[in-house]
C-alpha cells in the first residue's frame, strides 16, 4: 500500500470548463480547444467579454477542480486561459454540473398537479431538449408557459416503437423561464431525482451525451496558438 496521493489531472482537449465570473449567470462555459500546458486555448459558448483573471472549474473524473487563471482574449469568443501552478488548484466547493449540449432530442413532458395527487398531470407536450446536466435540463416550450417552480416529469423514451408503453418518467421543477422573440420560450428544468433509478437514468444520459459532444468536436478542425 502506497501513501502517494493522486495529484489531479488537468482539462484536456474537448473537456467542457466553467469560467467563474460575478458578471455572469448562469456561469460561462467554454470548450478546450488546445493543451499547451500551461496554457489552454478556449472557445466561449458565446460571444462575449470576460474578466482578465477569473477562476476556471472543470472535472477530473467525478472530482471538481478550481484554478485561479490569467485571461486573454484572442476574439470575441477565444481565450487564451493560463491556469494557475498545479499546487494552488482546489476541490470546487460546490459541484456544479457541466452542460452538455443535445442536439435538439425530442421529449415529453408534463405538468403535474399536486393540489390533487402526484398521478395527476396533464397530456404529456412534445418538446425538444437543448442541453442536460446531472442536475437539470433545458429545453423549448410549446403554448401556454408553466411557473416557476411548477413540478413536472420528463421522458426521453418517444420513440414510435415505445408508444404503447409507459416511459420512464423524471421528477423536475421548473427552475427558470425563458422568453424569447415572436413568442417563443424555453425553460430551465431542475431534476428532483426522488429515487436512485431516477438519478442513474440521468446520469447515464448526461455522460452518453457529453461523450458525444467530445466525438463531434474531437472530428473538428480546431485553430492553434
Amino acid at each position: 500500500m502506497t501513501d502517494a496521493v493522486q495529484t489531479p489531472a488537468g482539462p484536456c482537449a474537448y473537456d467542457i470548463v466553467e469560467i467563474i465570473s460575478r458578471r455572469e449567470a448562469p456561469r460561462l462555459h467554454a470548450v478546450v480547444e488546445v493543451v499547451e500546458e500551461p496554457h489552454l486555448l478556449l472557445r466561449l459558448e458565446r460571444a462575449i467579454t470576460i474578466p482578465a483573471r477569473a477562476p476556471v472549474r472543470w472535472f477530473d473524473g467525478d472530482t471538481a477542480w478550481q484554478a485561479a487563471s490569467e485571461i486573454e482574449h484572442i476574439s470575441s469568443t477565444s481565450v487564451n486561459c493560463l491556469l494557475a501552478p498545479q499546487p494552488e488548484w482546489e476541490p470546487a466547493p460546490v459541484r456544479q454540473s457541466l452542460r452538455a449540449a443535445v442536439s435538439n432530442a425530442p421529449i415529453l413532458i408534463k405538468l403535474v398537479d399536486e393540489s390533487d395527487s402526484l398521478r395527476s398531470a396533464t397530456r404529456p407536450l412534445h418538446a425538444v431538449c437543448l442541453d442536460v446536466s446531472a442536475s437539470g435540463c433545458r429545453t423549448t416550450w410549446p403554448g401556454l408557459p408553466p411557473a416557476i417552480d411548477d413540478r413536472v416529469q420528463i421522458a426521453w423514451e418517444v420513440d414510435d416503437s415505445l408508444l404503447d408503453e409507459e416511459p420512464h418518467w423524471i421528477s423536475a421543477r421548473v427552475a427558470r423561464i425563458i422568453d424569447l422573440p415572436f413568442g417563443k420560450r424555453q425553460i430551465g428544468l431542475r431534476f428532483e431525482l426522488v429515487n436512485p433509478t431516477e438519478a442513474a437514468r440521468v446520469r447515464e444520459w448526461h455522460q452518453a451525451w457529453l461523450h458525444e459532444h467530445r466525438r463531434r468536436l474531437a472530428g473538428a478542425t480546431v485553430v492553434r496558438f
